[in-house]
């Protein structure tokens, strides 16, 4: 083999191995821009889901903040008058019923961590403080009176209204359906108290059970 064909057959060689070399360089770039692509797909995506949550968060917050700042309108029921700061009834994450009534006033007041800013249902009769403060309760008589605050024979539960209504109340005779959010409050001679911020208050034209036993 001359010198010659030797020389061309290198060239070949080496024209070859870059053209090889081109190719990897620009399938690599080309996946490089796909990588990229997808990222940015990837990042746009969860920008956007994120935006979503806090607008979605931001609504929840609002119709929470709606529940607790507006004033109460009057709507007549078949079963009594409701006053209510959503415009209807609202449904409670847990309600306090006959049975066991006594018990989960007196879980609230020993454990009011696990009910603070849950929205409780309880019925019963009207109370006021007997010393004259100008407290308001809703309650039962009962036979064992757990309730750590409570007076004796009675199991009860505060709660405050956020503005005045037209009802007169009768104590002991009216009775009451009152859904709020359970919150916290102070006072310089008992300390800190736990009441019910109603949302809803229903004055029922018939009573329920006056008593419980647990």
């Amino acid at each position: 083999m001359n010198k010659k064909k030797l020389l061309w057959i290198l060239i070949l060689i080496i024209a070859i191995v870059a053209v090889v070399a081109i190719v990897i360089v620009m399938n690599n770039a080309s996946q490089s821009q796909k990588n990229n692509a997808e990222n940015n797909t990837t990042i746009v995506a969860n920008r956007t889901a994120t935006e979503e949550n806090k607008v979605e968060n931001q609504t929840d917050n609002n119709d929470e903040k709606d529940k607790k700042s507006k004033a109460y309108s009057k709507i007549e029921l078949s079963d009594g008058t409701l006053y209510t700061t959503t415009g209807k009834k609202e449904k409670a994450d847990m309600v306090i019923g006959t049975n066991y009534f006594d018990t989960t006033i007196t879980d609230i007041y020993y454990n009011p961590q696990n009910y603070l800013d849950k929205i409780i249902e309880i019925e019963g009769f009207y109370m006021t403080n007997s010393d004259g403060t100008p407290y308001t309760f809703v309650g039962r008589y009962s036979t064992n009176t757990l309730c750590p605050t409570c007076p004796s024979g009675y199991s009860v539960m505060e709660y405050q209204l956020r503005e005045s209504i037209d009802e007169k109340f009768v104590k002991e005779d009216t009775w009451l359906k009152v859904v709020g959010y359970l919150d916290e409050g102070y006072d310089e001679a008992f300390g800190e108290y736990y009441y019910l911020d109603v949302i809803n208050l229903e004055v029922m034209n018939e009573k329920g059970e006056m008593e419980v036993v647990n």
